[in-house]
């Protein structure tokens, strides 16, 4: 009888460690989805941010030229 309470034990400890390991792994998942969807949404603005620059020195130099071709244009 004292064997079978054992093994009963045993199996409870077994089906809470089943169940923690069950939600852990639930958790890593969600955890690991999260910090993705973070690192997405931070390249993208990261992309962006380098597209908006990069358009900003094309401009400047665009008008740097116009404005020197002007001043050219005065002398003559």
């Amino acid at each position: 009888m004292q064997e079978l309470g054992n093994v009963g034990a045993v199996e409870n400890r077994l089906d809470h460690i089943a169940t923690n390991l069950s939600v852990t792994e639930e958790n890593t998942v969600a955890s690991m989805s999260r910090i993705h969807d973070t690192d997405m949404a931070k390249e993208t603005m990261n992309l962006l941010k380098e597209q908006i620059l990069s358009q900003a020195q094309q401009a400047m130099a665009v008008h740097l030229q116009q404005s020197q071709e002007h001043v050219l244009g005065l002398f003559k």
